[in-house]
């Protein structure tokens, strides 16, 4: 796997968010996300039914098992990228 440097150990399950001290800002993160959708789209697009039918690992998993677990998994991780404002909002500041 091809990760942008230093985000395996930033956002992976081996990760440990509290230790992390320089985070990739949200545009960043937003970009490469971008990215990878774009990569994957173009690798799907060219795929055939027999290529995503091969098995892809010892348990029997498929290419196409893999490719829905990977975006399951990831949409199990929507919502957790949470801005914290550096300055309070206008609407902050008079509630």
């Amino acid at each position: 796997m091809n990760y942008p440097a230093g985000y395996f150990e930033t956002f992976s399950w081996k990760s440990e968010p509290a230790k992390v001290t320089n985070w990739p800002t949200l545009a960043e993160v937003k970009a490469q996300l971008v990215d990878q959708r774009d990569r994957l789209l173009a690798l799907l697009e060219k795929s055939d039914a027999a290529t995503l039918d091969r098995v892809a690992d010892a348990k029997g998993r498929t290419v196409r098992y893999s490719v829905l677990h990977g975006l399951h998994d990831e949409a199990g991780h929507q919502g957790e990228i949470r801005v914290r404002p550096t300055q309070p909002s206008p609407a902050r500041e008079h509630a």
